[in-house]
């Protein structure tokens, strides 16, 4: 049995090595940093298609989400291969509904709501680079693009 912080009324049971990071910030934004903390971005490296361009200028953002309190939780190929998938959540930092701006790397020719097994749900009208969603109080939208 190991202990935890040097007081004998402190314990668990779990055996083995653990591994603790943590941070200190003294930021305005400090909820999301904490959060970005405990919800690390994962990279998933693929082997290059010699059939396609992989590089993007070194100033270009991939994806960018406003306000502040919606972000970006998944970012990945659709599951029958048609599009990409972008979820978006809202942390409830925000007064109520409110309206996500999304903005991806490229201008986009099709994007359709879905729900969260990626069923196409409704067309978001006259895509650009920029697609404005609604998206409740601690909400998820689901949003298939196509470029």
């Amino acid at each position: 049995m190991r202990r935890c912080c040097g007081d004998a009324q402190l314990f668990y049971t779990q055996k083995g090595s653990h591994q603790f990071r943590f941070s200190l910030r003294s930021q305005a934004d400090s909820p999301r940093f904490g959060e970005e903390l405990n919800s690390p971005l994962l990279a998933y490296v693929a082997k290059e298609d010699a059939s396609a361009s992989a590089s993007l200028p070194d100033r270009l953002s991939f994806a960018q989400v406003r306000p502040d309190h919606v972000h970006i939780t998944v970012v990945k190929r659709a599951e029958d291969g048609q599009g990409l998938i972008v979820r978006l959540v809202e942390t409830g930092r925000g007064e109520g509904a409110t309206q996500a701006e999304l903005r991806l790397f490229r201008p986009i020719k099709r994007a359709v709501k879905t729900n969260l097994i990626e069923e196409n749900e409704s067309d978001i009208r006259d895509p650009t680079d920029r697609l404005a969603i609604p998206i409740a109080r601690f909400g998820i939208e689901t949003v298939r693009v196509s470029f």
